[in-house]
Formats: structure tokens, sequence, C-alpha cells
């Protein structure tokens, strides 16, 4: 008897730990009081000072441009290594507007990766930092380079 009712218990605690919101419930969610917050969910996102001049539909396109071209124009190949792979860099857009690389994922590639795609993140010019409540904050983004 000891048995069944330990086990309903604890069939019970972990039933109630796995359990979500409904379709359409809003889930509370308090982002005010953060010091970073993530790039898909700040009110107000860093931008380029070309993109300035958009409408806000049209400067998540241009930010992306712009980040491209960045990479596209900063990325040098390390010739000692052949290959092609992706590094995953995760960084963040301080409130000075300024970049910097928080984690470095290379995904099975050499260092020698990971080392310029984090010079190339820290090479980018001063953004616009973004806003949350009328409030500049640092913003986390993460990006792909392709090599």
């Amino acid at each position: 008897m000891k048995a069944i009712i330990t086990f309903t218990i604890f069939f019970f605690v972990t039933l109630t730990s796995y359990s979500q919101a409904r379709c359409g419930e809003p889930i509370a969610s308090d982002v005010s009081n953060l010091d970073t917050i993530p790039y898909g969910i700040v009110e107000k996102k860093p931008i380029f000072k070309e993109c300035e001049n958009l409408a806000n539909n049209e400067q998540l396109l241009c930010f992306k441009q712009q980040l491209d071209k960045h990479i596209a124009t900063h990325l040098c190949y390390p010739i000692e290594f052949c290959g092609q792979g992706r590094v995953l860099v995760s960084f963040c857009i301080g409130t000075d507007g300024f970049s910097k690389v928080l984690r470095v994922n290379s995904l099975g590639l050499p260092k020698a990766f990971e080392d310029e795609a984090k010079r190339i993140i820290e090479s980018l010019p001063c953004l616009t930092a973004g806003q949350q409540n009328g409030k500049t904050v640092a913003v986390i983004f993460a990006y792909p380079i392709h090599f």
C-alpha cells in the first residue's frame, strides 16, 4: 500500500512539472527587469546606422543584410585548413552599441575558425542600441558564419 501511495504522489508531481500553457494562452514573461534581452523579444532591435531611416518591418532585413555584408568583406579564411563548415557565434550588442562575443561553437572545425568568427563579430561597427520599455538595453544575438 505504501508503494502505491508513493508511486501516485511521484506520478502527479512529475506530471505537473511537464505541463505547458494551452495554445493561445499568454505565457507570463516579464523581461523589463533583465539586463540582457534576446533579439527575438526586444521591443526596439539594435540596428546599423544604414538602417535607421527604414520602416520597422524593413529594419530586420536590413540588419541581416548589413551583417552579411560585414562578414563577407571581413572574412579571412584560415588558409592552413581546408574544408567547409559553420561557426555559430552568440554575441551581445551592448548599451553602448558595441558587440562583445559571448560564445563560439565551431561545430567540429579547428579553433582557427572560432578565432576568425570572433574577430569578425568584434570588428562590427557601433550600432544603435536596442530598447525595452524606453530604456536602452543590451541585446543577445546568435548568428552562423559559413566558411
